[in-house]
């Protein structure tokens, strides 16, 4: 169902925190037919940082979403335009489209 179609009231609740997230771990099709969204944030630690400069980095897990095909349909819609929006907005500005940042 495309999220715009369906009317329902929406509980926000102020204590659920954002996520952040510029990693993908994995995605899963799980055996009930759900698709399983696992999320990270890639980090350094400084305190082990070489003498030669490199930084020892890896990817933190900051969490895991499992969506129904539905959802993840819903999903993938709700996004197309916010996306073609960046894009648009980076040809106008002659700039290129935002990329993975570490």
């Amino acid at each position: 169902m495309n999220p715009n179609d369906e009317v329902f009231a929406v509980v926000d609740d102020p204590s659920v925190k954002p996520v952040f997230a510029n990693r993908i771990v994995s995605v899963l099709l799980d055996r009930n037919g759900n698709i399983a969204v696992t999320l990270g944030d890639m980090r350094y630690v400084p305190e082990k940082l070489p003498s030669e400069g490199t930084t020892e980095t890896f990817v933190c897990v900051t969490t895991r979403v499992v969506l129904s095909y539905q959802s993840a349909t819903d999903l993938i819609q709700a996004l197309s335009k916010p996306l073609a929006e960046m894009k648009a907005i980076a040809a106008a500005h002659n700039a290129p489209v935002p990329s993975r940042t570490n």
